[in-house]
């Protein structure tokens, strides 16, 4: 390839890319959108404008929808930037309402400043009304657009038929020249509401797998640190009993084995796709925890208080026991040598209250700060069960606080939205 050649291509390639990053700062939102809704609108209205904006300056000298001493085409070009001025400046309903409203009644200002509409302006202004029909769907929500469809196609055909400006048509040739503006309105009403209806499914279906992704995340973390929790449990018990004869100590310490070992079992079907306990009354959910948590762990006692317009209610979140699980799992490995908690379940402006509080030392100062976030301690997993404890309330959104207990010991206040149980 010759030098001039290869230097030919260079400035092509640079010049393609100038144009794409002024085309994309021209398009892309300026600013910050909260929803896929808004960004739509402004990339429709910067798009609207590079196109709209040169082509009625190209068309002015040849327009002849307004009289001679009014350059209808350039004004409107300067409307349509204002309109794009004001999207850019994140004036986004102004901007949608203002070129809406240009767009609407420019046929009607052509009418009213020149007095008539001459047989070749009425099918422009047939193309016109369907036009602003389009833009009034992407730029207000659909109910609004429905309004104004009607309206402008109902005020079209009355304009047509009785405006003594407008040239006079035979019923058979009025429908001909109406009859298919209505027809691209009702067919441009459609395909928007088809594009916005499956935009939405797109939307949720978006948001569903994003909680999906946070979910499976929580799972995964939950999965390895309960396991390993309970194995080392049953290891431990293990160890010992090859130690003891069989006696009852020995018994004890195979019955912890067991229930660990159970524990891991409803595990997996917790996190199963069909768990064999969802759908099921809080009064019946706590007290299966309370029991299965003392079995595991001999030196914890539990106290469990739910008031009676708890006990009925319905829990479908599969998590709803881990919550409770890991709670006592830390009292019992950090509250001392024989922890009470004493667990007391109310509801209080539509949530779910829990409160479970231990008579141990409390936490070091240290931790406080850090508490419900993941990381460990001196290699161990020291507040890694309160992190998927305050990951499972967030995936429902329910929250957890830290409070110390007089005299001694911590309490976990827990809120879930009853609606999300």
């Amino acid at each position: 390839m010759s030098a001039r050649r290869a230097k030919s291509l260079g400035w092509r390639k640079k010049w393609k890319t100038r144009m794409k990053r002024l085309l994309q700062l021209l398009v892309e939102p300026s600013i910050e959108v909260s929803d896929q809704r808004s960004e739509i609108r402004m990339r429709f209205i910067a798009g609207l404008s590079l196109v709209a904006i040169p082509m009625f300056i190209l068309l002015q000298p040849f327009s002849s929808l307004f009289s001679n001493r009014v350059p209808e085409l350039y004004i409107l070009a300067a409307l349509v930037l204002v309109g794009y001025i004001l999207s850019r400046a994140g004036k986004l309903k102004a901007a949608s309402s203002f070129l809406v409203i240009i767009w609407t009644i420019f046929p009607y200002a052509a009418l009213l400043e020149k007095g008539f509409w001459s047989y070749s302006t009425v099918p422009v202004m047939m193309l016109w009304i369907p036009s602003a029909m389009l833009i009034t769907t992407y730029l207000l929500n659909m109910q609004i657009g429905l309004v104004l469809i009607i309206l402008q196609d109902a005020v079209f055909g009355v304009t047509v038929l009785l405006h003594p400006g407008v040239p006079s048509y035979t019923p058979n040739s009025f429908v001909v020249l109406v009859a298919p503006a209505w027809a691209l309105s009702v067919l441009i009403y459609a395909g928007s509401w088809a594009r916005q209806h499956y935009m939405e499914l797109l939307r949720q279906k978006n948001l569903r797998i994003a909680n999906v992704r946070k979910e499976i995340e929580a799972y995964t973390s939950l999965l390895v640190h309960d396991i390993k929790n309970d194995l080392q449990v049953a290891e431990g018990s293990i160890e010992l009993a090859k130690e003891e004869e069989l006696n009852s100590k020995t018994e004890d310490f195979i019955e912890s084995t067991n229930a660990a070992l159970e524990r891991i079992g409803r595990l997996v079907k917790t996190l199963s796709d069909r768990p064999d306990w969802i759908s099921k009354r809080i009064g019946e959910v706590l007290p299966t925890v309370v029991e299965h948590a003392e079995r595991v762990h001999p030196n914890l006692t539990i106290s469990l208080t739910i008031d009676e317009e708890c006990k009925n209610l319905i829990t479908t979140n599969r998590f709803f026991p881990l919550i409770f699980e890991n709670l006592f799992r830390n009292a019992s490995q950090h509250a001392g040598m024989s922890p009470k908690v004493d667990v007391e379940i109310e509801q209080s402006n539509g949530f779910l209250v829990a409160e479970v509080s231990d008579d141990g030392p409390g936490l070091p100062p240290e931790v406080k700060n850090s508490l419900f976030q993941k990381g460990t301690k001196n290699g161990t997993d020291f507040s890694m069960g309160l992190y998927l404890v305050h990951r499972i309330l967030e995936l429902a959104e329910g929250t957890i606080e830290y409070r110390e207990r007089k005299p001694t010991g911590a309490t976990f206040r827990i809120e879930i939205p009853v609606s999300n149980l």
